[in-house]
């Protein structure tokens, strides 16, 4: 799949960059879980282990799993024992998790009430995070243009997930894909989580995500200067970036 192909890419430079972004991203989906004191949890998508970090640091037990081996390998030393597999299709038997959990995983998936159901299969509790909305749309844009001003096009792969039913969902919207999904007790919260960067640690989160990673670790050196200077210049002063991230909780039947 391309995609896991470039998050393969991206894993390496993940930690320095996308990773400092996407901990405050975690912390509502945590918060959300309740007292995690004991429960057996899988953190689905875990990546570079934003909320498998925060989640052990609540007492749970956790597992990971991700498609990625690039976005498991670099962090072996401080991330949970680990499975490389499809959430599609987890390794796990059914009801073997109190808490499943998977941060920006479901905004990539086609079939988003198939990943939902698999998800409830293994899990009686279900906690995962999408984007409400754009996010820091004049940083984006602002990087976008000096990416394209030195060669860069968007890959096939990310512009099709914008059609992924949880891409940027209403409140409403995602709360209809849960219950398709046959969950209960659904909620569906949106939380505006406010993240202050500086020009050098917007750079390095764009940079270091799975559309652009590749791209920008495949200039030379000089190339690679003249991308940081443009970015800076393009950005100016950066501060508090808001984003919109949806919470959605549901019970396995």
């Amino acid at each position: 799949m391309l995609t896991r192909a470039a998050y393969d890419a991206a894993g390496a430079v993940w930690g320095s960059g996308p990773q400092s972004v996407y901990d405050e991203l975690a912390r509502p989906l945590v918060a959300a879980a309740g007292d995690l004191r004991g429960r057996r949890c899988l953190d689905v998508g875990t990546g570079a282990g934003a909320v498998a970090g925060q989640l052990r640091q609540h007492g749970a037990d956790v597992v990971a799993a991700d498609q990625s081996l690039g976005m498991l390998r670099p962090h072996a030393a401080t991330r949970p024992p680990a499975v490389v597999c499809d959430v599609a299709a987890l390794p796990f038997s059914a009801g073997a998790f109190d808490l499943v959990t998977a941060g920006f995983v479901l905004n990539h998936v086609d079939d988003a009430v198939g990943g939902l159901r698999e998800l409830a299969r293994v899990g009686r509790t279900l906690v995962a995070t999408t984007f409400g909305g754009e996010a820091g749309v004049e940083v984006k844009e602002a990087l976008q243009a000096v990416l394209e001003q030195h060669g860069f096009s968007s890959p096939s792969w990310y512009s099709e997930l914008q059609h992924c039913p949880l891409h940027r969902p209403t409140v409403g919207q995602a709360r209809a894909v849960l219950g398709a999904a046959g969950l209960r007790s659904v909620e569906v919260v949106q939380h505006d989580v406010v993240v202050s960067l500086t020009a050098d640690q917007a750079m390095a989160w764009r940079w270091g995500m799975a559309q652009t990673a590749a791209f920008v670790g495949g200039l030379a050196p000089d190339e690679r200067a003249a991308l940081e200077v443009a970015g800076r210049e393009a950005l100016g002063d950066v501060g508090p970036v808001a984003f919109p991230v949806l919470v959605m909780v549901g019970q396995s039947s």
